[in-house]
């Protein structure tokens, strides 16, 4: 580790009256630092997805082809099954396998489930075995496979995306519009069902690495949050999530990090 980084992160902590000891601040710098690697190879498997069964190499396809609707309701589907927290095969594959009807190319697409959502929910009716066999990613895995769930999460998608004029519009903020566009797109995702903090947290952090938003978090959005909530507190002891999260983003703007590292620190930091 850079020596002058561990200097500073322990200066910080320091300064910020952490609870932790000194071996755990540089454990906690050493946390950091992998962080940042893990945040350039995140971007990095983006535009390096090679397999036709990754949605991430689909995603991209229509990235380049100009689709944004398409795009952003393929990386709404590999949010919703955990693709970026994905850990082995089927993990990896299970959101194209539903996005291609268990087929070698997309089937339901946006265009088709948006203007048919009813024929979509009818199939995965008929295909309840073949979806008891997909597997979610560690940040979803939760998740129910049914049918009826699966239906319940992608209806309410279509509905909020439909009634902003598609996903497009969904995640828009124009230039000056926000103080912080990040935090209201974050807001307007709530009524989508089954993506709480982390769902939503994860899907605009893909919609980053996508090139599809360009707005970053301000904040590591510890309410609501788990591991990192329980990282912040052993970090700087028990307070409510907003002083957490405050900390945090002081932490994160005076390293120049994303808050985005911040949070994937504190949540391996403390396991």
């Amino acid at each position: 580790m850079n020596a002058n980084f561990l200097a500073a992160v322990i200066a910080l902590l320091m300064k910020q009256k952490s609870i932790a000891t000194l071996s755990e601040m540089e454990r906690f710098a050493y946390a950091l630092e992998r962080s940042i690697r893990q945040r350039s190879l995140a971007r990095n498997q983006f535009l390096t997805a090679k397999e036709e069964s990754d949605i991430l190499f689909l995603m991209r396809n229509s990235v380049l082809a100009g689709e944004t609707n398409e795009a952003l309701w393929r990386c709404f589907l590999a949010a919703h099954w955990g693709r970026t927290s994905a850990r082995n095969e089927m993990q990896i594959s299970s959101p194209a396998r539903l996005l291609c009807a268990f087929q070698r190319s997309p089937v339901w697409t946006w265009e088709r489930v948006s203007k048919s959502p009813m024929a979509f929910r009818d199939w995965l009716q008929s295909c309840s075995s073949e979806l008891a066999r997909l597997a979610f990613g560690n940040h979803r895995k939760y998740e129910s496979r049914k049918p009826e769930k699966i239906w319940q999460v992608v209806e309410s998608f279509v509905l909020l995306a439909t009634a902003h004029g598609g996903p497009a519009n969904l995640v828009e903020c124009r230039d000056g519009e926000f103080d912080d566009p990040f935090d209201e797109v974050y807001r307007r995702l709530r009524p989508v069902w089954r993506f709480g903090r982390t769902g939503r947290f994860d899907f605009l952090v893909l919609l980053m690495d996508a090139g599809l938003i360009s707005y970053q978090p301000t904040s590591s959005y510890l309410k609501g949050a788990t591991g990192p909530l329980k990282g912040a507190r052993l970090l700087w002891g028990n307070g409510l999530p907003t002083k957490q999260d405050a900390r945090a983003a002081e932490l994160a703007q005076q390293l120049s990090v994303s808050s985005i590292v911040v949070e994937d620190a504190l949540c391996n930091w403390q396991k």
